[in-house]
């Protein structure tokens, strides 16, 4: 008789957000597969929670093989949870193609839903959040960031980006020549004691960046085309209004 997969959402940054779903999973498992089993065992002692029988790295570096090994466990009737080190797994994190092979071979799975950087920014950012494109982490190279962007330049969904600290500057700037002076949110180290949404243009929000080195985890959320926002007019509807520069903790 086959196992069960448990997909397993975990915090982003703020340790106090484990769900009570998760907490009693990441007890009753046979096997973790988590993206580094140091990170996640950081909940088991915090929680003191009893550790499974085993750990093993499910990564990007072996996510497939690890997919078939996870599979073997679970053909033997194993429970196995599958974490990312925050977030929910397969979200811009490892555990796809676990998922992938377990729907495949018809094994049973249970999705424990979790905090996610990706909504906790959109709503953070005052943007609209009913009709938005997830993109996760743009190319590393500038020429594929402007070729992306190019292709989206006319969705009117809200747009949102996983980005490393490295490349923000950057690639708000690409954004600002290829999209325009849209209104945008960074969100900074979401969840974390020091926190911190950036709003407003996107001209506005480099500016504040000034020339000091960014740090932190980044999620950028950039307004989707309007037709309105070409125009020289300015409507009364707050999303087309100008918003002044600011930074929330």
């Amino acid at each position: 008789m086959n196992g069960k997969l448990l997909v397993i959402g975990t915090p982003i940054g703020n340790i106090g957000d484990l769900g009570r779903r998760a907490l009693t999973a990441l007890g009753e498992v046979d096997t973790l597969a988590c993206e580094e089993p140091k990170e996640t065992k950081k909940l088991y002692f915090h929680y003191e929670i009893p550790f499974p029988k085993r750990f093993i790295k499910c990564n990007e570096g072996n996510e497939k093989a690890s997919a078939n090994g996870i599979l073997k466990l679970l053909q033997n009737g194993e429970t196995v949870g599958l974490c990312s080190s925050a977030g929910m797994p397969g979200i811009s994190d490892p555990g796809f193609r676990v998922v992938a092979v377990a729907v495949e071979n018809s094994i049973e799975i249970d999705i424990i839903p979790g905090p996610s950087a990706m909504t906790t920014a959109l709503l953070g950012s005052g943007l609209p959040t009913s009709s938005h494109l997830f993109l996760g982490f743009p190319p590393r190279k500038a020429i594929r960031q402007k070729k992306l962007l190019e292709a989206e330049k006319t969705t009117t969904h809200t747009l949102i980006f996983y980005v490393s600290p490295r490349q923000i500057k950057e690639f708000l700037q690409i954004a600002l020549d290829i999209l325009g002076d849209r209104v945008a949110g960074v969100g900074k180290d979401l969840t974390k004691k020091y926190q911190h949404f950036y709003r407003g243009r996107i001209s506005e929000i480099l500016q504040e960046f000034g020339e000091e080195e960014f740090k932190g985890e980044a999620v950028v959320v950039i307004a989707g085309f309007s037709k309105r926002n070409t125009d020289d007019e300015q409507d009364d509807h707050p999303f087309n209004r100008l918003p002044p520069p600011r930074r929330s903790s």
